[in-house]
């Protein structure tokens, strides 16, 4: 049963991140991007009400066990932003795929469990959510001068 509802979580997180996707398009420097097409996840995660408690919870009980299956899902969705920024020279040293992941995964789930896009009682709104990412969770993963 667990790994059946896992799986609904992960496709879940696979039709937000497709329809995030094109939406951010256009943004040309890929820690930007990254970091709009995560806000916009996660908003979207939340406004589906069939569905986010279940992946919220989901996602929770795989931190606690088993994180593989998410894990490879974030990274296949990562994977592109991360490879763009390498070749730009915009990637910290030693960062790896599934390090980048399992960050992302971590901190997003943690974002989500204390009440994104609530911060500090304040509800955030699309542009200070990135500007909250760049500045306080895409540190470890990319070198953001030049933003924020």
């Amino acid at each position: 049963m667990l790994l059946r509802l896992q799986t609904i979580a992960i496709a879940n997180y696979q039709r937000i991140v497709a329809k995030v996707s094109s939406d951010i398009q256009d943004i040309d420097d890929p820690r930007l991007q990254f970091a709009t097409g995560l806000a916009r996840t996660m908003v979207l995660s939340l406004s589906d009400d069939n569905l986010s408690m279940l992946s919220m919870d989901m996602v929770s009980r795989a931190l606690a066990g088993d994180t593989e299956a998410l894990a490879d899902a974030i990274a296949a969705s990562v994977a592109p932003y991360l490879n763009t920024a390498k070749t730009q020279n915009l990637l910290h040293d030693g960062v790896d795929l599934r390090g980048a992941a399992l960050c992302i995964l971590q901190s997003s789930n943690g974002l989500l469990n204390a009440g994104w896009p609530r911060v500090g009682g304040a509800h955030l709104n699309p542009k200070e959510q990135v500007d909250n990412l760049c500045r306080y969770l895409l540190h470890p993963l990319f070198n953001m001068k030049g933003i924020g």
